[in-house]
């Protein structure tokens, strides 16, 4: 399964990787960039860190009419350029990418195509989304640990949650826990 994420951008106002990175670091969202260079000129796998794990997204921007197969969405005005973020299988590739876009949108006034209802949301709506959709899988995750608390009294130096002796990493938070033996 994969994901694309459509985001609307201003091309006079995407920012470089350090901007982006400063508007990270001030959102506080958990998310450091590796440095690709252009933006403009980068196709593919962008690298990044998200809450201390290695993650990334897939990173393709040019213009609408070259991007963006289907019609313009109405209400874009001034955006004339597309981020396309693709996510192939892994929630926490998903999280990082919709959180580090929506961050740059804000940056380069943009507007996400929620394609649910098919309409257009702001940088900041794109955002709250996609912390909402961080803090379910988080809740997942430790539902998931919970399940082992009846089989086992080992719990995670980290989070808190059981954790099974068998497991190296907790299901809750990731933490690499190591095995009892």
């Amino acid at each position: 399964m994969s994901v694309d994420s459509f985001f609307f951008v201003r091309d006079d106002k995407l920012p470089t990787i350090p901007q982006w990175q400063a508007a990270l670091d001030q959102a506080r969202v958990g998310i450091v960039l590796e440095d690709v260079g252009d933006l403009r000129k980068h196709t593919g796998f962008l690298p990044a860190t998200y809450r201390g794990r290695p993650s990334g997204f897939e990173w393709f921007y040019g213009p609408l009419a070259e991007n963006f197969s289907g019609d313009a969405p109405d209400g874009l005005g001034a955006r004339e350029h597309v981020i396309t973020c693709v996510i192939h299988s892994d929630m926490g590739e998903l999280v990082c990418g919709l959180v580090a876009c929506s961050v740059l949108s804000q940056v380069a006034d943009g507007l996400f195509l929620d394609e649910e209802p098919g309409s257009l949301i702001s940088a900041n709506q794109a955002l709250q989304m996609a912390l909402g959709i961080e803090s379910q899988e988080q809740e997942r995750k430790r539902r998931a640990a919970e399940k082992d608390a009846g089989t086992t009294s080992r719990r995670c130096p980290q989070c808190g949650s059981p954790c099974s002796e068998y497991r190296k990493t907790c299901k809750a938070c990731g933490f690499e826990i190591g095995r009892e033996l």
